[in-house]
């Protein structure tokens, strides 16, 4: 039995990085969460925080990142447009309100 990899889409990274960001999170936790190399994440860290989606916080001396109102707000409007795609799909209206709940 053989297995078809696929490449992630430049969204579905992003979205990867903001869901796993939602509860501020390391550097090495991001890493193993999203499958990504050390370069990948740094790249897409440096795009996300220069965007506004996610922020750097120093936590006595923890380096975290947490996504920001803007990056909630894109994590929103991806779900919805997966809904489109697959609207018979239950689990994406829970993912989008697991986006609003503060």
């Amino acid at each position: 039995m053989s297995k078809i990899f696929t490449k992630r889409a430049r969204f579905e990274i992003v979205y990867d990085i903001l869901s796993t960001c939602l509860k501020p999170s390391r550097k090495t936790s991001i890493l193993f969460k999203c499958n990504m190399s050390f370069d990948q994440l740094q790249k897409y860290l440096q795009f996300l925080a220069s965007r506004g989606m996610i922020e750097h916080i120093n936590n006595g001396g923890k380096n975290l990142y947490q996504v920001t109102e803007h990056g909630r707000k894109f994590l929103e409007e991806y779900v919805r447009l997966e809904e489109m795609v697959s609207p018979k799909d239950g689990r994406n209206r829970r993912r989008i309100n697991n986006f609003t709940a503060t």
